[in-house]
């Protein structure tokens, strides 16, 4: 029993100076001898930094001190960068997450199931942090899960990470409010400098409707009750 235990002991010392003399090699590449990598590459989508060898992004696995964690040639999101634009990750209006650099809480670093690395398909990686809208009514392409039709995930120039202006961005679909009377006979203004509810704001579509969700016709944005649309109007027009 003693000799088996002292022969265990050096066969694990063995292998120990031998992985330690190939961790030190700069030819030591085949990472699949020592971690198993399949959970993180089974996904549909590879990351091409994968395919490009381990080392690209982790190039002091092997070393004892290390700066950053994993053995990683940069923290995130400037090991990203080497890679990817980072003029394309900055602009007036930035997404949380994305000033903050945490882009693998959205992105898989290796391998995903989902389009761009995704770790949950949209809308269900937007409601890990945005509340869903479980209103009466909710709107068309909000229920569809098409967030990005709308918005950008990264970085842009309008309010609420608009691809387009407000202005543009709902006439998208609804062009025919440019074209009828909207409400009432002369047709109500549609675009306002100012919104007579919400200080700073312009008097746009959303003054009147939720762009997402509601629980009054039509996604007006303040309580009406059953069909009596009218009640929208007391709010701005006292009478």
């Amino acid at each position: 029993m003693k000799k088996t235990v002292a022969r265990m002991l050096l066969l694990a010392c063995i292998l120990t100076m031998l992985v330690c003399e190939s961790s030190s090699s700069a030819e030591y590449t085949d990472c699949t001898k020592c971690h198993v990598t399949k959970p993180y590459l089974k996904g549909k989508v590879l990351h091409p930094a994968v395919e490009m060898g381990c080392s690209v992004c982790h190039p002091d696995a092997h070393k004892k001190d290390t700066k950053n964690p994993l053995g990683l040639a940069s923290d995130v999101p400037q090991l990203c960068f080497m890679c990817h634009d980072s003029k394309t990750f900055s602009d007036k209006v930035i997404h949380a997450p994305v000033a903050a650099g945490i882009c693998t809480t959205c992105h898989s670093p290796h391998s995903s199931d989902n389009g761009k690395l995704l770790r949950s398909p949209v809308p269900k990686l937007c409601y890990t942090c945005h509340e869903k809208f479980d209103n009466k009514y909710v709107h068309a392409p909000v229920a569809a899960g098409m967030c990005l039709t709308c918005h950008t995930p990264h970085a842009g120039r309008n309010e609420a990470l608009l691809l387009k202006p407000l202005k543009e961005t709902c006439v998208q679909c609804h062009q025919q409010v440019l074209k009828e009377e909207h409400v009432i006979a002369g047709g109500h203004p549609l675009f306002l400098e100012h919104d007579p509810l919400r200080k700073g704001k312009e008097f746009t579509c959303i003054s009147c409707h939720n762009p997402h969700a509601s629980d009054s016709i039509r996604l007006f944005r303040y309580k009406v009750e059953g069909t009596n649309q009218s009640m929208l109007c007391n709010y701005c027009h006292k009478m």
